[in-house]
């Protein structure tokens, strides 16, 4: 039987609460001063044994805009439009930073998300899902990475060719019946 936990944050004045994320390892809460707290396991930020029963400061003053929560990890989108991540790696597939690099430990501080092709793109959406995870540039283009299971990363690639991909890459783009791209968004 799960016990409702009652969390407790002091809120600035003129300050208010924008998005609540929550799954099984714990809930984000984002301010409208872009300040992101975290309670749970591994999304905490906190050293060994990475879990904090009250809401923490994520660290790095990131002036976040949006923020997501799934298996394990947790990531953030700033007002420059760059990803963040952080929390477990190794089971949940989440934490890419680099030209592929996978971080397989838990992070206690956000990392970028990308690598030096990818800084030319400024984010405009993106969603943690269970093993991969997508993002929608402002130009419309949809990128994904993470576990390739059964072809679902978009990339016209089965997993036996690609079976995890460590950075995000463009999907393979969807074309009308005129043959031109169609943009999202």
């Amino acid at each position: 039987v799960a016990v409702p936990t009652q969390l407790a944050l002091t809120i600035p004045a003129g300050v208010t609460i924008v998005k609540i994320v929550c799954d099984y390892s714990g809930v984000l809460v984002l301010l409208s001063n872009g300040e992101l707290y975290a309670q749970g396991q591994y999304i905490t930020c906190v050293p060994s044994p990475y879990t904090s029963a009250t809401l923490v400061l994520i660290p790095g003053g990131h002036n976040f805009i949006d923020v997501d929560v799934d298996n394990n990890a947790a990531g953030g989108l700033d007002s420059d439009g760059q990803l963040w991540a952080w929390g477990f790696g190794s089971g949940s597939y989440k934490i890419s930073h680099g030209a592929g690099f996978c971080d397989q430990n838990s992070l206690t501080v956000p990392v970028f998300v990308g690598s030096e092709t990818l800084n030319q793109y400024a984010w405009a959406s993106f969603d943690f899902g269970g093993f991969t995870q997508t993002l929608l540039n402002t130009d419309g283009r949809l990128f994904t990475y993470g576990l390739n299971g059964d072809g679902n990363l978009g990339i016209n690639q089965t997993f036996a060719e690609t079976p995890f991909v460590c950075a995000p890459i463009q999907c393979t783009p969807l074309k009308d019946s005129d043959g031109n791209e169609i943009i999202y968004g």
